[in-house]
């Protein structure tokens, strides 16, 4: 492309860049943040696909909202009529992964017209899936790509991209596999957003009660502990740090984020206080742009620790990171892409299971046995994060101001350097032209286990930092054994539903493991030969004792 266009069309559905009744998802932000940097780039002019043309307005007001006052931008838009149109900007972006559909369309107008660009978000949901399978079955092509937001969600694409290599070679015989690219591109932010002064920081902590001395962590992101991040693992680790301050001085955790319903709002708060009694927690509504730019500015800490299968890139770190925190997170899928440990801040290891221990979760999810809500939480919980290790980063951090100053300023330079949308529309560029020149040279009975493929610790092997394995050693945390008024037994964070298929943690078998293991250490094969139960129920077991702090496991 040799004009100063937007390097490509994009296509604007409200959904894609604006929330309804006040349900903001990453998707939202990352949209509406990609929109806003067309409208301050130097471009001189961007195409946009809008299906319905009563959308027209929408768009046009949302845009014009983010055009800065000394800046003009020729903005076409266009419908699926002019599809074609995409072709003079280099191609179509569209905001999910459904390029075979998207190929169905472009197929009017022929196949080479133009390529097509889809990105990831989350990709556990069934409906993703299929948008994958399909870049075999419908019209996705070699000039087309499937941007991938981190490493961990490229090798997931690549599972059932496989499988549906593996599927055609059986079925068809088949020996060629023409397919869209996989180009690895982050999300990115406008850094200069998160450049906060001293004297807001200090009138936000005086509103906030937060004292000089006192450390504020702050949380950013949809409070859903099955979908988002489960908080015991954040609560428990305050906790242990908690008890390890200065006379005097408290720990504040703002949340800054909102509920999807009161019920969940009401375990945040009561779970909260139960976990972590000596930490102040403040809940803020982080839909609020100022709330949320107040809070990251009276913070002196960024925490994150994500364990959900859902999660792809996870921008609030970056966040965090611009607005001059040091930052701790899980090591988990994207988060590792973006934080670098002991440079940026900390990131804590995390432990799922292996691959075949999910298979009857993601069974009882695509025969609709369990709604998605269920299938991510349930997956979540087959997730553990090294509890221990966060409470001493925290402390570590709490102790030393420079090593806060230190990893604040290493991963503030960082985000923009690396993830400023300034540089990321740069590499859509590269890509664009890259996809140019690939059109314009084309004118022209074995069963196979698919369940197998999408089982959560299969698909998303990547994710976690280890692996609950037969050879993992296991020991006890200290205590000899539960009742069924303790958490892992009680709390309504874990049992989601009340379906007999899923998974239910029994006292009885809780008090026999912790037994087995209260006098040395053991590995999970030795533990099997004392419980009777088969190898994928004990792990459920293992790991969620491991979740939920009543066990260890020992890393060579």
């Amino acid at each position: 492309m040799s004009n100063n266009y937007y390097p490509l069309a994009t296509l604007y559905t409200p959904d894609a860049f604006d929330y309804k009744d006040g349900r903001l998802m990453g998707r939202h932000a990352a949209g509406l943040s990609y929109l806003r940097a067309i409208a301050e780039g130097d471009y001189e002019a961007a195409g946009f696909l809008i299906p319905d043309k009563m959308d027209n307005e929408n768009f046009i007001k949302t845009f014009s909202s983010l055009v800065l006052k000394d800046k003009t931008i020729n903005v076409e838009l266009f419908n699926y009529d002019k599809l074609n149109n995409s072709n003079k900007y280099g191609g179509l972006f569209i905001h999910d992964p459904q390029i075979g559909n998207f190929g169905l369309y472009r197929s009017k107008f022929g196949s080479n017209s133009f390529s097509i660009v889809g990105i990831t978000h989350t990709t556990m949901s069934l409906g993703v899936i299929n948008f994958l399978s399909d870049l075999y079955s419908k019209p996705a092509m070699e000039w087309d790509a499937l941007v991938c937001t981190s490493s961990s969600v490229k090798s997931s694409i690549l599972k059932i991209v496989d499988y549906q290599e593996e599927f055609l070679k059986n079925k068809f015989e088949a020996k060629k596999f023409p397919k869209p690219k996989f180009p690895i591109i982050p999300l990115g932010i406008h850094s200069r957003d998160f450049n906060f002064t001293l004297s807001q920081r200090d009138e936000v902590r005086k509103k906030m009660g937060i004292k000089e001395d006192d450390i504020a962590l702050i949380f950013v992101g949809r409070l859903s502990f099955h979908a988002k991040a489960h908080p015991f693992a954040m609560y428990k680790a305050l906790d242990y740090a908690s008890k390890l301050l200065k006379k005097d001085q408290k720990i504040h955790l703002i949340q800054a984020g909102w509920f999807p319903n009161d019920f969940i709002e009401n375990i945040f708060i009561d779970e909260a206080k139960e976990i972590c009694p000596d930490v102040i927690c403040h809940f803020v509504d982080g839909r609020d742009i100022n709330t949320k730019m107040n809070s990251l500015a009276a913070s002196d800490i960024f925490i994150s620790l994500s364990d959900n299968f859902q999660e792809t890139f996870g921008i609030t770190p970056l966040e965090g990171m611009a607005s001059n925190l040091p930052v701790i997170v899980s090591d988990w899928n994207g988060y590792r892409a973006t934080v670098r440990d002991g440079i940026d801040g900390f990131t804590i290891p995390t432990t799922s299971l292996e691959k075949g221990d999910g298979i009857e979760m993601a069974y009882n999810y695509i025969t609709n046995l369990n709604n998605y809500d269920h299938y991510i939480g349930f997956a979540s919980q087959t997730v553990s994060i090294d509890i221990d290790l966060c409470a001493k980063r925290i402390i570590e951090l709490i102790s030393s101001k420079d090593l806060r100053k230190k990893f604040g300023d290493s991963g503030k330079k960082r985000a923009k350097e690396i993830f400023e949308w300034k540089v990321i529309t740069e590499e859509y560029k590269s890509l664009s032209n890259e996809l140019d020149i690939i059109r314009n040279h084309n004118k022209e009975s074995i069963t196979q286990n698919f369940i197998e493929v999408i089982d959560p610790h299969n698909f998303f092997d990547t994710y976690s930092t280890y692996k609950l394995t037969k050879s993992s050693m296991i020991s006890s945390n200290g205590l000899k054994s539960i009742t069924a008024s303790h958490y892992i037994v009680s709390s309504k964070t874990i049992r989601l539903n009340n379906n007999p298929i899923n998974f239910k943690c029994e006292v009885d078998i809780v008090n026999s493991i912790l037994f087995a293991v209260e006098e040395r250490s053991l590995s999970l094969k030795n533990i099997s030969l004392q419980i009777n139960l088969s190898e994928t129920k004990l792990k459920q077991y293992i790991i969620l004792m491991l979740k939920f702090d009543l066990l260890r496991i020992e890393r060579g």
